[in-house]
């Protein structure tokens, strides 16, 4: 005996439904729509005793990914003498009707001087007019600077990953004395 999806997209999640049913009685069949990619996918749910095929039923389903909206085009952070934190907080929204399926953050180049402080983002999907925030922080253990993109993973059809820029440079402090004339 058998149960099968024609699409991976359909998963069976639970199934009593094993030995022979007597009549007027029945079992139990559940599944699961697991699209990761926009668009509308069909299955057939097959049911199958000793090679033959018992019952078929269709089964169709749709997902439509979001548009994402940052709450900034850029981060510049001012300038910094080292050893100075500067934080700054990247808000995500759904702006559309479908959902955003936030994979993970990223920064195109890594370093030392970059980390992010919170993450309300990865692993989340997000619905229409939700958010999250992605902080970032910029501390420099030495003269330098960095300029790269900020951003995150998507799941979507039409964008894999959304991001800003991010510039930030440090130089040492400079000692003021300043002197009271008497």
């Amino acid at each position: 005996d058998s149960i099968t999806s024609s699409n991976a997209y359909w998963g069976l999640t639970a199934n009593n439904c094993s030995g022979e049913l007597s009549a007027n009685s029945s079992c139990t069949i559940k599944v699961r729509y697991n699209a990761t990619r926009s668009g509308k996918y069909t299955s057939t749910l097959k049911i199958s005793s000793q090679s033959m095929v018992i019952a078929r039923t269709a089964m169709t389903g749709s997902l439509q990914y979001g548009a994402p909206a940052l709450s900034q085009t850029s981060i510049n952070a001012p300038a910094l003498f080292i050893n100075q934190p500067y934080t700054s907080s990247l808000v995500l929204t759904n702006t559309s009707a479908g959902i955003i399926k936030v994979l993970g953050t990223l920064f195109e180049k890594e370093s030392s001087a970059l980390q992010f402080t919170s993450d309300t983002c990865t692993g989340v999907t997000l619905t229409t007019g939700q958010s999250c925030v992605l902080g970032v922080q910029v501390q420099f253990p030495a003269e330098g600077s960095v300029e790269t993109n900020v951003g995150f993973k998507l799941s979507s059809a039409n964008t894999d990953v959304v991001a800003v820029g991010l510039f930030a440079a440090a130089s040492p402090a400079k000692n003021i004395l300043l002197v009271d004339p008497v």
